[in-house]
């Protein structure tokens, strides 16, 4: 990590049952878990004092949701206001099977509210839902985004954010919008086939101005 993004920080850990020193985290404002992290027993211990140590709003992704959902007594330990960041697959994981999209956003609002979190439901029309079962349905991306990866690069722009100031609801509606924005602009040299998610990464600057010039 350290020589491919020289622009990341990194605190590495003694040993791999801990992500940092609970007092190492009290240097960072939010919490972004769940990308690559595996599903392993020192992983699960890992995250379980992770989320139990976290003060703030986390956002949650990928194997951290499939850990939580083995563990879901883990819910009353999970930071107020947190953002999960679920593929159908992993909510289902977290709920129960669903037939369709709608099954899950209505399964969505009764778990916002009962756990107080903002879960951004992942699909053609990626459905944020806050706190109070509210529902912000996105218009922006493409099919080309259905891709590994694409949502691990949704993750940190959500985090971003969150780490700028926003309120997570809106961190997760805005990272939405651009997530999809940038992934359209980077259809204008790529193609629904050969869009990767760097591309969508490239694009964010572009993303960013057309938000901010907006009249």
């Amino acid at each position: 990590m350290q020589s491919c993004v020289p622009e990341a920080m990194l605190v590495v850990d003694e040993t791999e049952q801990m992500y940092c020193q609970k007092d190492a985290l009290e240097n960072f404002t939010v919490i972004g878990v769940g990308p690559g992290i595996g599903q392993k027993k020192s992983m699960q211990d890992a995250l379980h004092l992770l989320i139990k140590n976290a003060a703030g709003p986390m956002v949650l992704d990928a194997d951290a949701l499939n850990i939580i959902s083995q563990n879901k007594d883990w819910f009353e330990l999970i930071p107020k206001n947190s953002i999960f960041t679920p593929h159908p697959k992993e909510f289902d994981r977290l709920t129960q099977k669903h037939k369709t999209h709608f099954e899950r956003v209505i399964t969505g609002q009764q778990m916002a509210k009962e756990h107080e979190l903002n879960i951004v439901l992942k699909g053609a029309f990626t459905a944020v839902i806050n706190t109070k079962g509210e529902i912000f349905f996105n218009t922006t991306g493409n099919p080309a985004m259905a891709k590994g990866g694409s949502g691990d690069v949704l993750t940190g722009i959500i985090l971003g954010l969150l780490s700028s100031g926003y309120e997570p609801y809106d961190a997760a509606r805005i990272g939405v919008y651009v997530h999809g924005l940038a992934a359209d602009i980077a259809l204008n040299s790529q193609s629904i086939e050969s869009l990767i998610d760097s591309d969508i990464i490239n694009h964010l600057g572009e993303a960013y101005d057309i938000i901010r010039n907006y009249k």
